[in-house]
């Protein structure tokens, strides 16, 4: 659900400002070209050095665009998660507050949301640095442009202050187009990335064949599951620990009035059959709960009172008819 969200509210609109970075990438080329042009009627061959140094920061530029592209697609998948877990949070509001679960999904969207900001830390240095290189192009050019020109200007047309400041001017004009290309950057390989991750959604298969049975066996019955006065207790450790000690206790003096009376049986001439508990009771073990059964036996009126009671560990549940039906959608909630 988290990711279909992102889909919604986030890759789409990036998609779209991709198609509208591409109309001013192709205007910063055509500007580029002109420039250029204008360029080699004043510098002549002197422009290939600028046209070099442009080829070159481009290049450094290109061996970036791959990082920005992986730590955008990290991120995304990061932001993915955290909305998974807050649309899990806010559908299920009602027993995450009776449960006491702030802090664990607090905890677990805090975490999902450090993550996604170490790749976008990650992704905006790198863009950084990018639009760092793209800013030096302009006077490294002009640099490069003029040194080279000074070196091969010929007689006729010098290096003067008129085709220096011409000469700057026409470089200051490729400023614009190189802004745009930095800027636009992160939008492209942002709209690359979304694109990828709309086209993989929108491609991908409607359901899994594993998960449903489409031809289910006429034979079997519809119902699947099923209780019928059912008992269910809840009992804590601490109770069982407690009844088990009692019932320890209770064994040991058993076993030492047993000792007794077969010390007395031997010197009487009749042997007297004594029962032990201590062996019959490993297995089982009386509760409170049991107790009250046998008394409603005599008393058939006691237990129509409340159909939850308790036993000496806790809580029991009583007359528990439940029947689920083959492929209905079942859910069970506690703790």
């Amino acid at each position: 659900m988290g990711s279909i969200v992102n889909h919604m509210s986030t890759d789409v609109d990036k998609v779209v400002a991709f198609f509208d970075i591409i109309h001013l990438l192709w205007s910063a080329v055509v500007e580029m070209v002109i420039t250029i042009v204008l360029l080699y009627k004043e510098v002549r061959y002197a422009i290939f050095a600028s046209i070099g140094v442009i080829a070159v920061m481009a290049s450094i530029g290109g061996l970036i665009a791959p990082f920005l592209g992986k730590n955008q697609k990290a991120s995304m998948k990061s932001s993915d998660k955290r909305m998974k877990i807050i649309n899990e949070l806010v559908g299920a509001i009602k027993s995450v507050k009776l449960y006491g679960w702030e802090e664990y999904f607090i905890k677990k969207i805090t975490a999902a949301r450090d993550e996604q900001l170490m790749y976008a830390r990650i992704f905006f240095s790198w863009v950084t640095v990018f639009a760092t290189i793209m800013n030096m192009i302009t006077p490294f050019v002009i640099f490069v442009t003029l040194a080279v020109y000074s070196v091969v200007a010929p007689a006729d047309a010098p290096l003067d202050s008129r085709r220096i400041f011409t000469t700057i001017t026409l470089i200051n004009m490729l400023q614009g187009p190189l802004g745009q290309l930095s800027n636009s950057m992160s939008a492209i390989v942002t709209g690359k990335v979304a694109y990828n991750r709309l086209r993989g959604f929108l491609n991908s298969e409607e359901v899994d064949e594993t998960n449903v049975i489409k031809n289910p066996d006429a034979a079997a019955s519809d119902v699947a599951f099923e209780v019928t006065n059912g008992t269910f207790g809840w009992y804590t450790p601490e109770a069982i620990d407690a009844v088990l000690e009692k019932k320890q206790n209770e064994d040991e003096k058993n076993a030492k009035e047993n000792a007794k009376t077969a010390k007395k049986s031997k010197m009487s001439t009749t042997t007297t059959t004594t029962t032990t508990t201590a062996s019959e009771g490993v297995e089982s073990f009386t509760t409170l709960d049991e107790k009250s059964n046998t008394a409603t036996d005599e008393k058939p009126n006691a237990s129509e009172t409340l159909p939850v009671t308790r036993d000496s560990m806790g809580p029991v549940m009583h007359d528990i008819n439940l029947q689920i039906r083959r492929g209905a959608l079942t859910a069970v909630v506690g703790r």
